[in-house]
């Protein structure tokens, strides 16, 4: 063990980044073979975009979601091979994941890490509960950004370093790609050159030829787009998701809702005599809020290795790379807050960014620890201790991330599978949620939030709509048992039929049937 570890050591970082690669790759594999078909609920959108690209409806497509391309990429490889919607989008999902891996773990050799850091990024990395447990399997867009989020990090570091111009150009084009993804990554592509400016040890006339080089191709794009513009009877409300971007209003569209909350938390909450600080106290919410989901996203462990990592009074990764990787968790930051600020929602997906910087980080510390582990001074260190915890809850993080789920876990697809079986007569069925109906076999028909699907159910009930479904598939859940006595109390024609609950039994599929005195 002690001489395999050795050689691993010493071993070229290249063969080692692509062996870690070809396992993130068959881990993706994994995880969306234990999901059974799973799916999110963003994914019916993309995959009802996809089919209306095939079927060449644009303005359909462009109407289901306003900003298709990764539609477009798995209506492509639909095309392509022959293969269905829902495994060509596993399959885009498989490549964007090995995509990641190889640029995040290149990404730590060209900060200056050698073997043991690269082996701690994908340790880090492969046991994350969030990134590959939670979201990996889900079929969305978000591994595509990731993918070319952390090749573009990876040539803007290289052409920080070393200031070619062929790493200038395709970070942008990296990013560019980032951006058919998620249209935040336009702020990476405007924001990251400035980076360039504030190098020290360069005389400021380099400092700004590195900031043009660095910004070329976005500053092209955006000329050209400049002209389409005002050359043609295109809008800027046919940018779809670009026109939140460059919308002359944004500063009203971020603070609109921040200050009429803050205005209700000051009277309603602080009361007269506090109501000053509504603003105040909203503002330390929304950092508490992103601080939490920060740890969560990122998890505790790589956290506090990332933080070890910036204490060092000498950095322990290049000083140039560290500079970069600081400017993207501050561009990330602001991200976040805007988002918070505009939309009063979080989603923790907006988070992995800063979470792939601080694993960067984190992979640091815990690789210097691994660096020592065939010296025999170690077996008497703290280091080892620490270095056994460490490893052993990552190692059961990933072992759970590849197990079969548990019973449960696909309550959902196996309630659709009980109704194609006892709906054999293909009678109405009224459904509270597009994932649900996908699972089903059923058409699209667009898709709500919980709130307002069963703000529909309602009303279906009230206006006696809901009377021409023969079965209702409804999602329930522990925490709203409002809705269970709701049920009760004005759905008397139908009968609970079937139930279908979570392996954690906090939420299930209840089906009911209309009762013959019904019909």
């Amino acid at each position: 063990m002690k001489n395999m570890w050795q050689k691993l050591i010493v071993m070229n970082t290249r063969p080692l980044i692509l062996l870690l690669t070809l396992t993130g790759i068959l881990l993706a594999v994994e995880t969306n073979y234990i999901q059974h078909g799973w799916i999110n609920n963003d994914s019916v959108l993309y995959f009802e975009a996809a089919q209306r690209a095939v079927a060449k409806d644009w303005q359909g497509m462009m109407q289901i979601f306003p900003w298709p391309f990764f539609s477009l990429f798995i209506a492509g490889l639909h095309q392509l091979t022959g293969f269905s919607i829902h495994l060509s989008a596993q399959i885009l999902n498989t490549a964007f994941f090995g995509i990641a891996t190889f640029s995040f773990l290149s990404l730590v050799r060209e900060s200056g890490g050698n073997n043991p850091e690269i082996a701690a990024g994908a340790i880090l990395l492969f046991s994350s509960s969030y990134i590959v447990g939670d979201i990996l399997p889900m079929l969305i867009r978000d591994q595509g950004f990731w993918a070319f989020f952390l090749l573009s990090i990876l040539f803007f570091v290289r052409y920080t370093i070393q200031q070619r111009w062929q790493d200038a150009l395709w970070w942008q084009a990296a990013m560019m790609l980032a951006l058919l993804f998620r249209v935040e990554a336009i702020v990476y592509l405007f924001s990251l050159p400035l980076l360039l400016l504030g190098l020290k040890g360069k005389p400021f006339k380099q400092r700004l030829i590195a900031f043009i080089q660095a910004s070329s191709l976005t500053l092209i794009a955006l000329v050209m787009l400049t002209v389409v513009l005002l050359t043609t009877h295109i809008g800027i409300e046919k940018l779809g998701r670009l026109k939140e971007v460059f919308s002359t209003d944004i500063y009203q569209q971020i603070t609109q809702k921040l200050f009429e909350r803050a205005e209700i938390m000051g009277s309603q909450v602080l009361g007269e005599y506090l109501d000053e600080f509504g603003l105040t106290g909203l503002l330390l919410t929304f950092m508490y809020v992103m601080l939490k989901k920060t740890v969560f996203s990122t998890g505790i462990i790589t956290t506090v290795l990332a933080a070890v990592t910036l204490r060092k009074t000498s950095p322990i990764l290049d000083k140039k790379a560290l500079h970069v990787v600081v400017g993207v968790m501050t561009i990330s930051l602001v991200i976040m807050f805007l988002i918070i600020t505009k939309v009063f929602v979080l989603s923790s997906r907006y988070i992995i960014p800063l979470s792939f910087m601080l694993m960067l980080l984190a992979a640091f510390s815990l690789g210097q620890i691994l660096s020592h582990l065939h010296q025999k001074t170690i077996a008497k260190s703290w280091k080892k201790i620490l270095l056994i915890l460490i490893l052993g809850l990552m190692g059961l993080t990933t072992i759970k991330n590849i197990l079969p789920k548990p019973a449960g876990y696909t309550y959902e697809q196996e309630a659709a599978r009980w109704l194609r079986q006892e709906n054999s007569r293909h009678e109405a069925v009224y459904f509270d949620s597009a994932r649900l109906r996908y699972y089903a076999g059923e058409p699209y028909t667009g898709t709500l939030t919980p709130l307002a699907a069963w703000k529909n159910f309602e009303k279906a009930v009230s206006n006696g709509e809901i009377n021409r479904y023969r079965f209702i598939a409804l999602n329930l859940a522990q925490k709203h048992p409002e809705k269970s006595a709701y049920i009760q109390k004005n759905l008397s024609g139908y009968a609970e039929v079937a139930r279908f609950s979570s392996d954690d039994k906090k939420k299930s599929i209840v089906i009911f049937k209309k009762a013959p005195s019904g019909e």
